[in-house]
């Protein structure tokens, strides 16, 4: 199983396995355009290339999202919430582990070693010709290379990006590697209308039997991934729990105040 196959203990500053440069030409074929006309609701009639289209653009429907749900790997289960604030705040919990980024800062909480790593985020020395001639460069890139990243695809550095944000999610592993997509049908996930989609993988990358994707209706962002391993693996399962969609978050959230005992490591991004 690629990078999805396990949320567990989120790896913090490790940012979800992007893999930049990965050659298509073994790829079943390549991602369809995000078309701006699907502007959803999705419904029980909307297609798979509906449903695929709308959660790649999930991010422009919301500014501000709070998620809390879990996951389980065979016996083992954890749970997780992350408070989010476009473009470059967030707070991912995950047991005891904590990940804050607040624009200028970038702090890592380890609360059984009580320790904190703090990062200052150095301000960009481009000019806005220069970022806009990268931008024209990437552009290019991206269009023979679809597994590269576009802007605002990481809007969190953990696992939990991929839920709330799914356009990399969608674009490489159901658009561009996965050899079907098929539309189970309409479902509720906590209380949320969702459509499920069944996943399947070429032979040559499978190390599941198949996955079920569930999308909310009203937001396209992923309410669940469940693993089906082949015989002798453990199912894997994330699930989100709660959404708020545009909640009023407190500035409070996106710091943090060492406790006393806690030692502070600092340094520069």
């Amino acid at each position: 199983m690629r990078s999805y196959a396990k949320m567990g203990r989120l790896v913090l500053f490790v940012a979800i396995a992007i893999t930049v440069g990965v050659a298509i030409s073994n790829a079943p074929g390549k991602p369809q355009a995000v078309k701006a006309s699907v502007l959803g609701p999705l419904t029980a009639d909307s297609t798979v290339d509906e449903v695929l289209d709308f959660a790649q653009a999930s991010r422009g429907k919301w500014k501000a999202i709070y998620v809390e749900g879990h996951s389980n790997r065979g016996s083992s289960s954890d749970t997780f919430r992350a408070w989010v604030v476009r473009p470059d705040k967030y707070r991912s919990e995950e047991g005891p582990s904590m990940l804050i980024k607040n624009g200028r800062k970038q702090i890592m909480v380890q609360t059984p070693l009580k320790k904190i790593r703090e990062f200052d985020i150095p301000a960009s020395t481009m000019s806005s010709q220069e970022q806009a001639a990268l931008e024209e460069r990437m552009a290019v890139a991206r269009a023979k290379d679809p597994t590269l990243t576009e802007n605002d695809d990481l809007l969190v550095s953990t696992p939990i990006n991929d839920y709330i944000n799914p356009s990399y999610f969608v674009r490489r592993e159901l658009k561009l590697y996965a050899k079907s997509v098929e539309k189970v049908g309409l479902t509720t996930v906590s209380e949320r209308e969702a459509i499920q989609l069944k996943v399947a993988f070429p032979g040559e990358l499978a190390k599941e039997d198949h996955w079920d994707v569930y999308i909310d209706c009203e937001t396209g962002i992923m309410l669940g991934l469940v693993i089906h391993p082949l015989p002798g693996n453990e199912k894997i399962e994330h699930f989100i729990d709660k959404v708020e969609i545009n909640p009023s978050i407190s500035e409070d959230k996106f710091t943090f105040k060492p406790p006393a005992g806690y030692t502070v490591e600092k340094g520069m991004r």
